[in-house]
């Protein structure tokens, strides 16, 4: 309604899970900077359901880098954007994932499926990449090792 009655733009931007340097540990939220707490103070991390539920980690760099893309791009109407790296990754697969790096083990616990949780969450970017030529070029691993870094002096 309000571009209809103004004929300003909307942008409506979805991202994936964002994750990197600055992120801090919240309860229930972000679980790349609580299982990387978990890998630090040897606490439990607990995996509801199986762990096989994959999900989309955005690094924070790229996702500022579609910022700085689309702020160069004169928009009309109403776009959507979903901004993410697509590349899935299973909870069990970022803990393997983050124990190689960190060089440490997880002490995970498993409990029953919540029936809240989505099995699977994905992202399809291809309208960033067609409309702003933004595509994510960091890789999980690389992501995880400079967030595994920053985390170890700054907390």
């Amino acid at each position: 309604a309000y571009a209809a009655q103004t004929g300003h733009p909307i942008v409506i931007v979805r991202p994936s899970n964002v994750y990197g340097p600055g992120q801090t540990v919240k309860r229930q939220f972000a679980i790349v900077p609580t299982l990387m707490a978990a890998l630090r103070d040897g606490s439990t991390f607990r995996i509801w359901g199986s762990g096989e539920a994959t999900r989309d980690y955005l690094y924070a760099d790229d996702f500022s880098e579609f910022f700085a893309q689309l702020l160069t791009q004169e928009q009309h109407g109403i776009s959507t954007y979903n901004v993410a790296a697509q590349s899935s990754c299973s909870i069990n697969g970022l803990c393997e994932l983050l124990e190689e790096i960190s060089g440490r083990s997880l002490s995970l616990e498993y409990l029953p499926e919540r029936g809240v949780d989505l099995r699977g969450v994905d992202f399809d970017a291809s309208h960033a990449r067609a409309e702003l030529g933004w595509q994510a070029t960091t890789g999980l691993r690389e992501g995880l090792t400079k967030t595994w870094d920053w985390f170890q002096t700054a907390q």
